[in-house]
């Protein structure tokens, strides 16, 4: 049996930049505006540092408290609260997200902001935030309603439409709705803004799921990524998202050769280090050879 480690196994850097600087600040007290990023584990081992707090309402902030956003951004209203309250904020937007936010800003009055994506995302949410004239898409039938609307409404006197998508969408249903998009508006402007990281994790998947009989996608179901890794992996083989080693029946491994085991961008590298040990134990005990390439 091999077990093949992903290139690309736990967190993308912006995920790594906004948890390094919860651990640079953790030695005072900090507070914590909703999830960081979308793991359970690492927020469940953050609630145990006395000196961390989450929150998930601007409310709960008082003058100097030290305030550290999420990865996902925060809206403009809540960022603007917080500064008016005398916190004092530690931004941690993840940069990609960030420079979608400015795209936003910068879009004239005369311009419709399109982003594609899901509109209970908080990333979506923040984007939006941007500019009162944005225009969400969460999937192909979501398109055809717009187009319909414009349509009706007669809306082409606008002089462009600016098109982005949130970090961590489908590359597939991005393309989808971009080429109908394409052949159904004038003056449309594509920004793919999907994050590299995101697309060379797609493209590992892709290369290694038809090979394999078996892979295992390390992360939550929260995860938008994870959720788009674990789904194109199911098109060719048997496949698992687990949150960690004790979510697996390793009994599994008994009749598998070839697994590919990969993690989504906010996966703990710790937490696959973990399975790959408890897979390494259970072969030991079983006599199964085990092979691990990195």
């Amino acid at each position: 049996m091999t077990i093949k480690i992903s290139k690309y196994i736990g967190f993308c850097f912006g995920v790594s930049r906004v948890v390094n600087s919860v651990f640079k600040n953790s030695d005072k007290k900090i507070k914590i505006l909703g999830e960081i990023v979308h793991n359970e584990i690492l927020i469940n081992k953050l609630k145990k540092n006395k000196n961390i707090t989450f929150i998930e309402d601007v409310k709960e902030v008082r003058f100097g408290d030290t305030v550290v956003t999420r990865a996902h951004g925060e809206k403009n209203n809540i960022l603007k609260h917080l500064v008016d309250k005398g916190a004092f904020l530690v931004d941690m937007t993840c940069p990609k997200v960030a420079a979608i936010q400015n795209i936003v800003e910068k879009s004239s009055r005369k311009n419709v902001f399109i982003i594609i994506g899901d509109k209970n995302h908080p990333e979506i949410i923040s984007i939006v935030s941007r500019n009162d004239l944005s225009i969400i898409i969460d999937n192909l039938s979501s398109a055809k309603n717009f187009i319909s609307d414009v349509k009706f409404k007669k809306k082409n006197f606008i002089s462009r439409y600016i098109v982005a998508a949130q970090t961590t969408y489908d590359l597939e249903k991005y393309k989808e709705v971009c080429d109908f998009l394409k052949d159904n508006l004038e003056n449309v402007e594509f920004k793919n803004t999907i994050c590299g990281d995101i697309l060379k994790r797609r493209e590992e998947i892709l290369e290694n799921a038809p090979k394999s009989d078996l892979v295992i996608v390390i992360g939550s179901e929260k995860s938008s990524n994870t959720r788009n890794l674990f789904i194109i992996a199911q098109k060719f083989c048997k496949s698992i998202l687990i949150s960690n080693k004790k979510c697996f029946d390793f009994e599994i491994l008994r009749s598998k050769s070839k697994i590919f085991l990969c993690s989504g961008a906010s996966a703990m590298k710790e937490t696959a280090e973990e399975f790959i040990n408890s897979a390494k134990k259970y072969c030991l005990q079983n006599k199964l050879d085990l092979e691990i390439q990195r």
